[in-house]
Formats: C-alpha cells, structure tokens, sequence
C-alpha cells in the first residue's frame, strides 16, 4: 500500500469514527462537538491509539476485565482443588463467595488492589510486587491472623 493509501485510509477511518462518536452522542442527547471534543481530549490523557470510540473501548475493556477475573478465579479453584484437595461441595463454593465479595468491593471502591497488597503484606506476611513484571511474592512470617473481609 503506497503512503497516499495509506493516509486516505486513515483519514477514512478517522472520519468513520468521528461519524460514530457523533451518532452516539446525539442517541445520547450530548451536543456531537462537545462529544467529540471530548473524546479527543480523553484520548491525549490517557494515549488511546484505537478505532473506536471511548464507550466502544469502555464495553471491551470491560468484558476483558470480566474475562480476567473469572480466569483468574479459575485457576485459583482447579489450584485448591488439585493441589491442595478443596472439595466442590463445600471450600470451593465458600472460596468463590469470598472472591466475589472481595471483586465486589473493589468495584464499589470500598477497597483497592494496592490496599490488599498492603493488608496481605502487614497481616499475612506476603509480600506482593504490582510493579514487577510476572509475579513474585515474598512469604515471610504473619503479624497476625485479621482477615480482610
């Protein structure tokens, strides 16, 4: 594709998208400049380089989150059962409860990753580090027995 192309697509996409903003913000009732001065504000804040419009990545984003958490949950089950025996009958679903409500405060805002990390670290003597790629956690002996929820 020769650079014309090239810049025609782009200029074609751009103009789809700003065609889309446009049709949800009227759906919306929001003036469609005020929406698209918006959405071109958000992206320099927060680097989005995507054809889509701020609500179309909000739904992705969203169902991605999903998927993670329910991965996650997952792996958590199939660990404690595997490898350490948990039952379906009765550790499981107690330990799926739990997920859920800790998940459920975090969306509520009642409570963070960075402060769990900071309780696990305090009670437990599990020291989690967000910032490190992979994971790595330290074990180290507990300060007390509190639990978080």
């Amino acid at each position: 594709m020769s650079k014309s192309d090239q810049i025609a697509l782009g200029r074609n996409q751009g103009l789809d998208l700003a065609r889309r903003i446009v049709a949800q913000a009227q759906q919306d009732g929001i003036d469609p400049l005020k929406a698209l001065d918006m959405e071109i504000r958000s992206r320099h804040i927060i680097g989005i380089a995507v054809k889509m419009t701020k609500s179309e990545w909000e739904k992705e984003f969203a169902a991605a989150m999903e998927l993670a958490y329910k991965a996650a949950m997952v792996i958590a089950m199939a660990v404690l059962w595997g490898d350490f025996g948990w039952g379906g009958v009765k550790r499981l679903p107690k330990f799926c409860s739990a997920y859920l409500n800790y998940l459920m405060e975090i969306g509520r805002q009642n409570t963070s990753i960075t402060e769990l990390v900071d309780l696990l670290a305090d009670k437990a003597g599990v020291h989690v580090d967000l910032a490190e790629k992979g994971f790595t956690a330290d074990f180290r002996k507990a300060k007390g027995k509190d639990r978080i929820a």
